[in-house]
């Protein structure tokens, strides 16, 4: 267990999803319900597209679209494009669900995980007595720390409190342990 304090914030930087989505490349897939787009990068689990299956080849369709129905431009890993109006930002267990293609371990975080919490404003608390701490960033399973933090207050009957953020926002909470009969 690490000594003294440490700040920890769950609030980053402001990004444009589109502009996020189009500055990658990805491999398409073909699931049984929806056509798949996925990112080549490292944290491929955080950058997961999939549009609803024929929506985008239906002239007039006006059902529910992802980026308020813009068109996004998607660069596939052999260099062509598809330009698909209104793709709906997914996660690797709804990509997995429908095409068993397993990136659920390809999540970039970094979290905190710690005996105190005080809180200094909205999106920052500071950490004392501290279990874990993710110095950098970490690929890996999406609730990593959450499980980290959940699995320490079952094995030491403690209260433990977690901070973690990812690409898509920051999320904080406390585990109470869980007795198991």
């Amino acid at each position: 267990m690490k000594k003294g304090k440490v700040e920890f914030s769950i609030h980053g930087p402001m990004i444009s999803g589109q502009h996020d989505a189009q500055i990658r490349r990805y491999k398409k897939i073909q699931g049984e319900h929806k056509t798949w787009y996925v990112s080549l990068d490292d944290n491929a689990g955080d950058h997961i597209y999939c549009t609803p299956e024929h929506c985008e080849n239906e002239p007039g369709y006006k059902g529910f679209q992802g980026f308020g129905g813009a068109t996004l431009r998607f660069e596939l890993e052999d260099g062509t494009v598809d330009n698909i109006k209104g793709p709906w930002h997914s996660n690797s267990d709804a990509l997995y669900c429908d095409t068993k293609h397993d990136i659920r371990d390809k999540h970039i975080t970094q979290g905190i995980i710690a005996k105190e919490r005080i809180h200094k404003d909205y999106y920052t608390s500071i950490y004392k007595k501290i279990i874990h701490y993710d110095i950098e960033p970490v690929i890996g399973l999406f609730n990593r720390i959450e499980d980290i933090a959940q699995q320490y207050a079952n094995d030491n009957d403690c209260d433990v409190y977690y901070a973690v953020r990812s690409d898509g926002g920051g999320s904080s909470g406390c585990c109470k342990p869980i007795k198991t009969i």
